[in-house]
């Protein structure tokens, strides 16, 4: 059965409005002084770690050692870092709880190579949207890390880029993140390091260099919020898509005795088709949000999984509109290119998987077809009648 194009228009806004309405949940709380969403949290400002997989760039390392960064406030002013490798201390230091570390007692200016304060991007909208290349930080090795002890490094802002981890075993990073990168420069302007750091916070994600070794660092777990605005909007997402959902079908069920709306009331057959097609519109902006920022505990096989559970709803709805299969190609493109990519020449599933609309773009396609009636065509053979549900 058709839907006219105001319904595939209420449909549209609906779904787009349950996106927005997360994105404007997620703003309000960034602005309350409790929740997950922090407005502007600073690492040694509270009880803090960090943990990365560190490779000391030697030969015959074959296992990564886990690297912690602990901060543990003592006061108001000062609060303690503990880097430890292994289970052995490789040194400790003061800052401020700001980041600015103590040097002789004293603060000089400097941060640590391991946090620079950067603002939340999601409070800059009108103005860059956070920090921008060539913004210059000055840092110092407090306890010898990457080469002597004390030593005083500038590190340079190069450009902003997404960083896509994609082994499972960095899960609790979730997905990708938005960040930045910084080449650090020693005292005679020389690039020693090449690091990613989080967008929205300043922390360490990935680290490549040293004077005179070449170590590396993969951030894997921290409680510090690098995550705290997709945690905020994905249940946001589905909170407000599952009210819209049950109030529209409510909404349509109602004998309206009003003139205006009156026409909303539909009969049964095109209020499941309307209720089908805005669950799945619910559903692909889910997967594009899992896609982005939650694919990592899945791995490659979750993704593909969930892809492919998608397909098969796509296509139940295709079996009962009685609607041409040819409108899942795009949702199965975005699978089938990760054989290709993956399987074929072993790179890796992201993003190729998860920045390939192709789930909302069949669903879009669903949502235009709706307002055709059965367009199943019968063959004369059972050759002709599975091809014409294609074609």
């Amino acid at each position: 059965m058709s839907l006219n194009w105001k319904t595939r228009l209420l449909i549209l806004i609906l779904v787009l409005s349950a996106a927005l309405g997360a994105f404007l949940f997620n703003q309000i709380m960034i602005k309350l002084p409790f929740g997950p969403n922090q407005e502007d949290p600073k690492f040694f400002e509270t009880n803090r770690y960090a943990y990365f997989y560190y490779n000391n760039g030697t030969m015959g390392q074959t296992n990564d050692l886990v690297l912690s960064v602990t901060s543990t406030v003592i006061n108001q002013t000062h609060s303690n870092v503990t880097i430890k490798i292994g289970n052995k201390i490789q040194g400790s230091f003061f800052v401020n709880p700001n980041g600015i570390v103590y040097q002789n007692g004293k603060l000089k200016g400097n941060y640590s190579i391991w946090w620079v304060h950067v603002s939340n991007p999601l409070l800059q909208l009108t103005s860059g949207f956070g920090i921008q290349p060539g913004a210059i930080f000055k840092v110092i090795d407090p306890t010898g890390f990457m080469g002597p002890a004390g030593s005083n490094y500038t590190a340079i802002v190069e450009k902003r880029l997404v960083w896509w981890p994609s082994s499972q075993k960095l899960w609790p990073i979730l997905g990708a993140q938005a960040s930045f990168q910084i080449a650090i420069y020693d005292s005679s302007k020389n690039k020693v390091v090449i690091a990613k750091l989080d967008l929205t916070c300043g922390l360490i994600e990935t680290w490549d260099g040293g004077v005179g070794s070449r170590k590396t660092l993969t951030l894997f777990q921290t409680d510090y919020p690098i995550s705290r605005n997709r945690l905020t909007a994905f249940p946001a997402l589905w909170v407000i898509g599952s009210i819209l959902i049950v109030a529209t079908y409510i909404f349509m069920r109602v004998d309206w005795q009003n003139k205006y709306l009156k026409r909303v009331h539909l009969n049964s057959e095109k209020r499941n088709d309307t209720t089908l097609l805005l669950t799945a519109g619910l559903i692909a902006v889910g997967i594009e949000f899992v896609d982005i920022w939650f694919y990592v505990p899945l791995g490659l096989a979750g993704n593909l999984y969930l892809h492919l559970g998608f397909i098969g709803f796509l296509a139940i709805i295709c079996y009962i509109q009685k609607k041409r299969f040819v409108w899942l190609i795009p949702a199965f493109l975005e699978v089938a290119f990760v054989f290709a990519i993956n399987f074929g020449v072993g790179e890796p599933y992201v993003p190729s998987l998860t920045a390939f609309m192709g789930s909302t773009i069949s669903w879009l396609c669903f949502l235009w077809v709706s307002k055709h009636d059965n367009d199943w065509s019968e063959g004369k053979t059972w050759i002709g009648k599975i091809l014409s549900k294609f074609t």
